[in-house]
């Protein structure tokens, strides 16, 4: 799943599994917190190590359902991730106004 599309993936409120995967633990996580606002130099870190991340989406996921309002999560900041929910609310509210059948397959 890319990271902008619309999703109805519920995700637990506990530890995630998929974190011990993450870039950011190898790099300190407080470095994905940055202090006084949001800061283009540290974003652009933040970026960098994100984009190199293999559970970006996953992360970026976690973050908006949980609605996690603090720190870079998944490529994103804060400012970023509020847009991202409202686009991903307006998306979801056009698709149940004109829902369409659903092929459903098993998972093996």
């Amino acid at each position: 799943m890319r990271s902008g599309e619309p999703h109805n993936r519920i995700i637990s409120r506990g530890e995630p599994d998929w974190k011990a995967g993450a870039c950011c633990g190898k790099h300190g996580e407080y470095n994905f917190f940055p202090e006084g606002g949001e800061s283009n130099k540290e974003h652009a870190r933040c970026r960098v190590l994100c984009d190199s991340c293999p559970i970006k989406s996953e992360c970026l996921d976690y973050a908006l359902c949980n609605r996690i309002d603090s720190g870079f999560w998944g490529g994103m900041s804060e400012r970023e991730r509020r847009n991202e929910r409202k686009r991903r609310q307006r998306a979801a509210a056009r698709v149940n106004r004109n829902p369409t059948p659903v092929k459903i397959e098993a998972v093996a």
